[in-house]
C-alpha cells in the first residue's frame, strides 16, 4: 500500500498539472487496485479520484501498521510509519489539506525532533593541500549516518549513485561535464528567509571555469 501510494503520488507530482494550480479540474492517472499484467487497461481517473485513492492507501497502511504494533522501526530500509506520515504530509501539501499537513508534521516531529545541522546541510568546501575538496561524507544528503531527518534510505553500497551524478556540477555526468547544471528557481530561492540556514547551501555566485580531471575539458559552472 505504501509503495503504491508513493508511486502514484510520484506520477501525480511529476506528470500531471499541480492540483492547487488548476490540476484539480483535470484528469489524473489510471488507478489499479490489484496486480495483474493481463487485466484490461483502465482510463485515467480524475485528479480528485487519484488523490482519494492515494490517501486511502496511506490511511489504510497507517491503520495496519498501528494494529500490528509495528509503528516506527530502526531499520532505515523499512517502509514504516515514518514513511507513511511523510507521504501523508506530502500528499496533503499537494492537495491543500492544511489540517493534515499540520497534524502529521507534528506527529513526525514528535518522533524525530532533531533536524540536519547547519554544518551538514549540503556540501562543504575544504582545502586539502591547497586544493578545494567537497567531501560527500560531510553532506547529510549523501551520508545517512549524519542525517537525523532520514526516514527511508539505503545503506552505502546498496543504492545507485546515478541520481547524484545528475546533480553533481563537478562530476562527469549530466550535472557537470555535460552541462546540465541543476539550479534552484530564483522565484523559490528569493522566498527563502536569510535566517534560514538552507539558503546558504546554494551557491549564489558563479564558480567559474572548472577543469574535469578525466579529460581536461573546461566548463564554466554558473551559480546554482
Amino acid at each position: 500500500l505504501v509503495v503504491r501510494a508513493w508511486g502514484y503520488n510520484y506520477l501525480m507530482e511529476n506528470y500531471q498539472d499541480a492540483y492547487m494550480n488548476g490540476g484539480n479540474t483535470k484528469l489524473g492517472i489510471p488507478l489499479y487496485d490489484y496486480y495483474s499484467p493481463v487485466q484490461e487497461s483502465k482510463p485515467r481517473a480524475t485528479a480528485d479520484e487519484a488523490y482519494v485513492f492515494i490517501k486511502n492507501d496511506l490511511n489504510t497502511a497507517e491503520q495496519l501498521l498501528n494494529d500490528a504494533g509495528k509503528g516506527y522501526t530502526a531499520d532505515i530500509s523499512d517502509f514504516d510509519l515514518g514513511v507513511v506520515n511523510y507521504l501523508q504530509v506530502r500528499v496533503a501539501l499537494a492537495t491543500g489539506d492544511w489540517s493534515t499537513v499540520i497534524q502529521k508534521s507534528n506527529t513526525l516531529l514528535a518522533k524525530y525532533p532533531n533536524l540536519i545541522s547547519e554544518s551538514a546541510y549540503g556540501a562543504t568546501l575544504d582545502t586539502v593541500n591547497g586544493e578545494v575538496e567537497i567531501r560527500p561524507e560531510k553532506n547529510a544528503f549523501l551520508n545517512t549516518a549524519i542525517n537525523p531527518e532520514l526516514i527511508f534510505g539505503f545503506q552505502a553500497g546498496e543504492a545507485s549513485t546515478l541520481h547524484n551524478a545528475w546533480y553533481n556540477p563537478f562530476g562527469q555526468s549530466y550535472g557537470g561535464l555535460n552541462e546540465g547544471f541543476a539550479r534552484i528557481d530564483e522565484r523559490l530561492y528569493n522566498q527563502i528567509s536569510t535566517n534560514d540556514v538552507r539558503k546558504s547551501a546554494f551557491m549564489n555566485q558563479p564558480w567559474g571555469d572548472y577543469t574535469y580531471a578525466s579529460n581536461g575539458v573546461v566548463r564554466n559552472i554558473p551559480d546554482l
